[in-house]
């Protein structure tokens, strides 16, 4: 598998025999097919020996059914080299590869049918040549004629791409006002107030151009990469569609710019079921954000309180790979995150609804349960607003700004109605990014909620 420089590597499940009584082992569950695909692509991260904190942050991708085949295409992110003094032309750009899904002759697709997944390079062809520093990807019909757009994050102004319904895209970035030209990372697609049009969310990371680049070192005193609390957070953006083409940008309006994190992925799902989709946002070493919907157009921040901000043990952790699915199957969405090495993947758990109890927030409950303990990272000794002194690699980072928090468990036993899970219809996207970064679509749910449903509901965070 060709993954040095964060190549990219497709894994198609294979048989896997049951296993008997005796105990025999099950076969491989998958296979790389890569190759055999005709996927070929290797990420350039620009390093040039500058040390620009970019060049550690690996790209993302989306799954996307751009030609409306049947089958999944892919849109792989790219970079470049970074600096003004490079002496290069910009060469390398995203990909698009289009899905040739080939079935044995006499056989058709369905259910039964496996056919052989092959990959063909159509970047040219689409009209795709954007020679920004790419970091993710978020897919979605914006104006609602049929065929799935693109908006690329990136380091700088970010693209809109608008599927022509032809094998090709255009670059409306400009006449549909999305812009935003600091360091976005992910964005996600969704409808937050419910007139049929896709909205958009971009996450934004933190305030780094290669003019205001700093130098760092690690404990051992070598030059390093910079860790992300060396530079200042950015607050996201949040874009209403008009429904003509155009966005109106409405991040203040909404009530989710007074606050900035340095955020790496984001889920939409409706998490307390009140038919109004909300927000999870993955910060890296600093809380995570849970916007909840008010249904007014505007937003409320409740992680802390939802027991979603910080791990078992109170504390912020580099927070990247998000999702939001029906772990247990008990109606509601549970998250899953994914972070840097010595630190824990937490899954918290969405205990589900509970009466409002006449507050006017109708706000969310907490139970920690730690699994297994956590490997400790040596702290790095430094003072306030220092900038951080320590490489990437060791993750140091300005630990001021990490809450520690005494929690007392507060459980109560009730009984709710449950929602039909066949009632619940899918209403958002979202995109991956990089670096083990990936902010990943959620489910929705219609408005037809109960009032326990429009309560608030309990999570509890479990980590390994």
């Amino acid at each position: 598998m060709r993954l040095l420089r964060s190549g990219v590597a497709i894994v198609l499940l294979g048989s896997m025999a049951t296993a008997s009584l005796a105990g025999r082992v099950p076969e491989a569950a998958f296979a790389d097919a890569t190759e055999a695909a005709g996927l070929d692509f290797v990420h350039e991260n620009g390093a040039t020996g500058e040390l620009y904190t970019p060049e550690i942050m690996g790209p993302g991708g989306a799954l996307i059914d751009y030609d409306r085949d049947g089958d999944l295409d892919a849109y792989l992110i790219q970079g470049h080299r970074l600096g003004a003094n490079t002496g290069e032309v910009v060469t390398s750009v995203d990909r698009l590869y289009r899905n040739d899904l080939h079935f044995p002759t006499g056989e058709s697709a369905g259910e039964s049918a496996r056919g052989a997944v092959r990959f063909a390079d159509v970047t040219v062809t689409a009209g795709l040549s954007p020679t920004a520093y790419g970091m993710g990807v978020a897919t979605g019909d914006y104006d609602n004629d049929g065929w799935p757009d693109l908006y690329l994050a990136n380091l700088g102004s970010n693209e809109l791409r608008r599927n022509n319904g032809d094998g090709t895209f255009s670059d409306v970035t400009d006449e549909a006002g999305v812009d935003d030209p600091r360091w976005s990372v992910t964005a996600a697609f969704f409808d937050y107030d419910e007139d049929g049009w896709l909205d958009l969310w971009v996450v934004n990371f933190v305030d780094f151009t290669l003019d205001n680049a700093k130098t760092c070192v690690n404990p051992a005193g070598t030059v390093d990469y910079c860790a992300p609390a060396a530079y200042t957070p950015v607050t996201d953006s949040l874009f209403h569609n008009r429904g003509d083409g155009t966005f109106e940008r409405v991040s203040s309006r909404a009530g989710i710019d007074r606050e900035a994190r340095p955020g790496l992925g984001a889920v939409a799902a409706d998490f307390d079921n009140d038919g109004w989709l909300d927000l999870y946002v993955a910060n890296d070493g600093m809380p995570n954000q849970l916007y909840l919907n008010n249904g007014d157009g505007t937003f409320r921040e409740d992680a802390l309180l939802a027991g979603c901000s910080v791990n078992s043990e109170g504390a912020s952790e580099a927070s990247m790979g998000t999702v939001a699915a029906d772990f247990d199957n008990d109606g509601d969405e549970d998250l899953f995150l994914t972070h840097l090495t010595k630190e824990t993947n937490t899954l918290y758990l969405n205990d589900g609804p509970r009466p409002a109890g006449g507050q006017r927030h109708r706000q969310l409950l907490c139970e920690w349960r730690q699994e297994q303990p956590q490997t400790a990272e040596p702290a790095v000794p430094q003072r306030r607003g220092e900038p951080v002194r320590g490489g990437r690699g060791e993750r140091s980072r300005d630990r001021s700004r990490e809450p520690r928090l005494t929690l007392r468990r507060h459980r109560q036993r009730r009984r709710y109605r449950r929602r039909d899970p066949q009632q619940r219809r899918a209403r958002s996207t979202a995109s991956q990014s990089g670096g083990g970064r990936q902010g990943l679509a959620g489910a929705a749910s219609d408005r037809r909620a109960s009032a326990a449903g429009r309560a608030g509901r309990q999570m509890r965070a479990r980590s390994w």
